[in-house]
């Protein structure tokens, strides 16, 4: 067998070294072969044109091709053929050139030591287009639309609403007419709460009333009770809980004048153009004023009482009284 092994490897050294009969078949050069291949690639032309991101800045991309996302896009609102496009806009900067492939690397990448709960410096709300189901474990609200971010935020809303209306009707249900002898129709009582430290008001709301109210702001030293043309405030200490306020529309001015028991007495007049005379909303209890211009059209005095939580005003035709101030005891 040794022998053999021998004999047939000498034989096929022999074979291999042999000179062929027959020439081998003519081809032609490399550099002839990569030329024609160029001048056919030349022809026919690319497909699309290369690119290095999509941004804007690229001249051969239309120019809206990034202006779609103005800031970071919610994955629920981005068809899914283009996260990727929406990623790659919201992450390339302008002042840099980087290409598709390295973004989306990083991004990917970035995707990965999320999911390994490694600290990434990409923002969840643009890896959430990448990898959207490793984001919605941590963070499931980047996974919501706007339309169910916003029904969220009414329900949200609502439920605050109702609450404070609860809250209101506790309040005014504490609240008591401090002059239960001077009885009208027209009259109601409801509590006020400054939570943004603004007065409340009457106003004729037909009567465009924003010059006069700048006049009143501008104004260097402020009394509790400020009236120009429709509209008056009433800036009456603010206070740590609710403030009573009863608002009475009579038909001529109330005798006695009854200073005893209130902090402060001043009048006012306003102007109603329109015939009526409505209070800004107090209550969240949804309390409801009257018309407060009794006569209709005309000129009206205010008078209000003030003492710490709670308010009185009566509003009645203007007749030739001087404005009122007094101070405590008198």
């Amino acid at each position: 067998m040794d022998v053999l092994h021998v004999v047939w490897l000498a034989r096929t050294a022999h074979e291999l070294n042999r000179e062929p009969r027959h020439k081998p078949p003519l081809r032609p050069p490399t550099a002839v072969m990569a030329a024609a291949t160029v001048c056919v690639l030349m022809a026919v032309g690319p497909e699309n044109h290369p690119r290095l991101s999509f941004t804007w800045q690229d001249e051969r991309l239309p120019p809206s091709d990034c202006w779609a996302w103005h800031g970071p896009p919610r994955v629920a609102d981005t068809p899914a053929h283009q996260h990727v496009r929406a990623y790659l806009c919201s992450v390339n900067k302008p002042d840099r050139e980087i290409s598709d492939q390295a973004l989306l690397s990083r991004g990917r990448a970035a995707c990965t030591r999320f999911a390994d709960g490694e600290p990434v410096r990409a923002r969840p709300a643009l890896l959430a287009l990448l990898c959207p189901e490793v984001i919605g474990r941590r963070h499931p609200d980047l996974l919501l639309s706007s339309a169910q971010l916003q029904q969220r935020q009414k329900e949200k809303d609502d439920l605050a609403r109702e609450q404070s209306r609860r809250e209101a009707q506790k309040e005014d249900a504490l609240c008591r007419d401090p002059w239960p002898g001077l009885r009208t129709r027209f009259q109601a009582t409801a509590s006020y709460y400054d939570w943004d430290t603004l007065p409340y008001g009457i106003y004729d709301p037909e009567a465009d009333t924003a010059d006069d109210s700048d006049v009143i702001w501008d104004k260097e030293k402020i009394d509790p009770l400020e009236a120009r043309g429709g509209i008056a405030l009433f800036f009456t200490p603010s206070q740590d809980w609710a403030t009573c306020v009863t608002a009475k529309a009579l038909r001529s001015a109330p005798s006695p004048l009854r200073r005893k028991g209130w902090d402060e007495v001043v009048e006012a007049d306003i102007v109603s153009k329109s015939g009526r005379l409505v209070m800004q909303k107090l209550s969240a209890s949804g309390v409801r004023f009257p018309n407060l211009a009794r006569n209709g059209p005309g000129r009206y005095r205010l008078r209000l009482y003030t003492r710490q939580g709670e308010d009185l005003i009566l509003v009645f035709p203007a007749g030739r009284a001087r404005l009122i101030r007094s101070s405590p005891g008198r």
